[in-house]
């Protein structure tokens, strides 16, 4: 088996790294991303003035709160939209709107996730769909 030594590079420390394998170095895939990066993976959910979502699932993955994203966490993001069952899916939609992640959902917390899918909705379909405060208050209530 062929032994690798995975070595940081000083200036880039976190976005591209290099191995060196029996004396040839060769650039490897970023095995971390930061926000920006992680927008650009996201297609439509990424999209600059209006990437609250893929802001949201990029903060819930940063367990460490450093700002990036490792091959597992954006690998666990994937497997859980792609593949995840009914209950981690839940969890998933959970954690998205718990922005201060105290376990409860608060009204502030639901409307601002709520108005920011919804104002990305209608971006994509070119509509303007108006949902006041209050009324999401009745609703919520």
């Amino acid at each position: 088996m062929k032994e690798l030594n995975i070595v940081f590079k000083k200036n880039a420390t976190r976005q591209k790294i290099k191995v060196i394998e029996m004396g040839k170095e060769v650039l490897k895939p970023v095995l971390a991303m930061n926000k920006e990066q992680f927008r650009s993976q996201m297609g439509l959910l990424g999209q600059q003035q209006q990437a609250y979502l893929a802001d949201r699932i990029f903060e819930v993955f940063d367990n460490d709160k450093d700002g990036y994203l490792d091959n597992q966490a954006f690998t666990s993001i994937m497997d859980v939209l792609c593949n995840g069952s009914e209950d981690e899916k839940h969890m998933f939609s959970f954690a998205l709107m718990d922005k201060n992640y105290n376990g409860d959902i608060s009204f502030d917390e639901f409307y601002e996730y709520f108005i920011k899918v919804i104002s990305h909705w209608s971006s994509l379909i070119n509509s303007h769909v108006r949902i006041s405060r209050q009324y999401m208050y009745e609703i919520f209530s």
